[in-house]
C-alpha cells in the first residue's frame, strides 16, 4: 500500500558563503551607514550594494532542514487521505551517526550566515509498505551546523523509514518565523 508522509514543525534555511574582505567591508559600510549593529537589518540591500553578490548561492553551505527543536511532528495518510497515524519526533530514534558541518573564516575569507525560520509544514515523503505502520519503523539523522562562534544550530538531517533514507517529493506551506544574518570575520 502506498502512503504519504507529512512532516510539521519548525524548519530552518541556513545559508553560508565566502565574503573577501573587501566584500566584507562594504557591507560593514552599509550597516554603519543606517547606524545598526544588526547585520539582518541590511541584508536586502546587500545585493544591490555588492557587485555579483547572490544571497542564494551559498557556495559553503545552502540546506532546508526541519530544526531538531522538539517540534517536528509526523502525520501518515494512506492511498485514500485517511490519517492513519500521527506522531512526534520523541516516538522515532536516532542514528548513531550525526553529520557535521563546520563552517570556518580563513585568513583571505570571511562567511556570511543566514538562517531564515518558519513554522507549518516543511516536506512530504510517499513511503509503500505492505504491513503495519509505527513511529519505530522511523529513524533520522542529526546535523550539525558549528558556526565560528562556538555556537551551533541542529537539524534533522535526513530521514529513514526501515532503514531507507528518504527523499521529499513535495515542499508544504509554512510561514515565516525570523531572519537573521551574521557575518563571521576571521580573527
Amino acid at each position: 500500500m502506498k502512503y504519504t508522509l507529512n512532516v510539521y514543525g519548525w524548519e530552518g534555511e541556513f545559508i553560508c558563503k565566502s565574503l573577501s574582505n573587501e566584500q566584507t567591508k562594504i557591507i560593514d559600510d552599509l550597516k554603519d551607514s543606517i547606524g545598526s549593529d544588526d547585520y539582518t537589518e541590511i541584508r536586502w540591500d546587500i545585493e544591490d550594494n555588492v557587485d555579483g553578490f547572490d544571497m542564494y548561492d551559498g557556495d559553503i553551505l545552502h540546506m532546508s532542514k526541519p530544526l531538531n527543536n522538539g517540534t517536528t511532528h509526523f502525520e501518515l495518510y494512506d492511498q485514500n487521505d485517511e490519517l492513519v497515524l500521527k506522531f512526534g519526533i520523541e516516538e522515532t530514534t536516532t542514528t548513531e551517526n550525526d553529520n557535521e558541518y563546520d563552517i570556518k573564516t580563513s585568513s583571505d575569507s570571511n562567511v556570511y550566515f543566514s538562517v531564515d525560520e518558519s513554522k507549518g509544514g516543511i516536506h512530504s515523503y510517499e513511503i509503500e509498505s505492505d504491513s503495519k505502520i509505527y513511529p519505530f519503523d522511523f529513524t533520522w539523522t542529526e546535523g550539525l551546523i558549528f558556526l565560528p562562534s562556538g555556537e551551533f544550530w541542529s537539524v534533522i538531517d535526513s530521514l529513514q523509514f526501515r532503514g531507507e533514507e528518504l527523499e521529499p517529493f513535495d515542499h508544504l506551506d509554512n510561514y515565516g518565523k525570523s531572519s537573521t544574518l551574521e557575518i563571521f570575520k576571521h580573527a
